[in-house]
């Protein structure tokens, strides 16, 4: 832990070689005169622009902690958020959440030394200041105050007694209507100064109406828990209702149409006789749907096959007594006829007899 400690310190340690102080309004020359009064002021000017180019909420909290080292005399800076805490400034309540460090790009969140500082913000800078309050109420919780790091909690004071800056000064960042939604913690190694609180005090306006107008009022204002518990409520209700049983039928009158119709006739004149398929059933290629009464198809049938029969005989017949029959001979090529013709007659017979079923 202590290494860890250690660790972390180092990451945030500057070189300090002489005590840092807040840009003053005027430059002055080593005699101790003032040579260009506007210096500062357009120093400031040019620190603001670039707060206020900021596009993202991410870009904004990097540049608050890192131009502003110079211009208020700080050697570290801690942008912290208490976004969506539910709290006003006059109440110690809320998490505050470190989002960015100068000189880091990223805040580790499981580092020792930014847990130490995220509680000491959560335990400290919200409470009341009586030497800026006289009633000593809760009304100045959310007001600029100077914080000695050594009051951190007892776990922590060994990790803190290694960090080089210990005097910190905390300054929230207020809504219009009051409502706290970030804060800053400036640390340096030497006390503040009345002039640099004051410094502090005129740049806060600007800087929360900056961050402001970067992500909407509405997205800064924090939602009361008990509207939470309620919308958590509603949302379990409607999930709920998920689960009841809803009819989802309905009678109405309804025509089906064909999209290809085709006309179906039948093959042969006839009565039905019987009907293999029932009303709603699936037919495949080749099912019997229906079969006619064969009576009279059947009798033609057999006539026509005794027929040809016997045209088939008498040609035999014929053609063995053409060999010594002379007119037996010319009376062949007849009898040939009229047996192809009774053969032609009894399958015809027997393809309309195959036409009984229709499939």
């Amino acid at each position: 832990m202590a290494q860890a400690a250690s660790e972390q310190a180092a990451r945030l340690r500057t070189v300090e070689t002489t005590p840092a102080e807040p840009i003053p309004l005027a430059v002055v020359t080593s005699a101790g005169k003032d040579v260009d009064p506007a210096a500062g002021l357009m120093r400031l000017f040019k620190v603001e622009d670039r707060l206020r180019a900021s596009r993202s909420r991410s870009e904004y909290a990097h540049a608050l902690a890192n131009e502003l080292l110079a211009l208020v005399g700080a050697r570290q800076i801690v942008v912290f958020s208490r976004r969506n805490s539910g709290w006003k400034t006059k109440s110690a309540g809320g998490r505050w959440s470190a989002i960015c460090l100068s000189g880091l790009a990223g805040v580790e969140r499981d580092a020792p030394l930014v847990r130490a500082l995220e509680t000491f913000v959560a335990r400290r800078a919200t409470q009341t200041d009586p030497s800026r309050t006289a009633s000593g109420d809760a009304a100045d919780a959310g007001a600029l105050r100077c914080l000695p790091l050594c009051a951190v909690r007892k776990t922590d004071r060994e990790l803190v007694a290694k960090y080089p800056f210990r005097e910190a000064a905390w300054l929230p960042l207020c809504l219009r209507d009051g409502t706290c939604f970030a804060g800053l913690l400036l640390l340096r190694a030497h006390p503040w100064s009345a002039d640099d609180l004051t410094l502090l005090e005129r740049q806060a306006p600007m800087i929360a109406d900056t961050w402001t107008a970067i992500e909407g009022p509405a997205r800064l204002r924090p939602t009361p828990r008990r509207h939470r518990f309620f919308a958590f409520v509603l949302a379990a209700a409607a999930i709920a209702a998920l689960a009841l049983p809803v009819p989802m039928t309905t009678l109405a009158p309804v025509e089906i149409v064909a999209q290809a119709p085709q006309l179906v006739t039948a093959p042969i004149n006839g009565v039905i006789a019987d009907v293999h398929v029932r009303e709603n059933t699936m037919i495949a290629r080749g099912d019997k749907l229906l079969s006619y009464v064969d009576t009279e198809l059947r009798n033609v049938y057999v006539l026509a096959a005794r027929e040809a029969d016997v045209a088939i005989a008498s040609h035999e017949r014929l053609r063995q007594a053409a060999f010594s029959d002379e007119a037996s001979r010319h009376q062949l090529s007849i009898a040939e006829t009229e047996m192809k013709l009774r053969i032609a007659e009894r399958d015809y017979a027997w393809e309309r007899l195959g036409e009984v079923d229709v499939r």
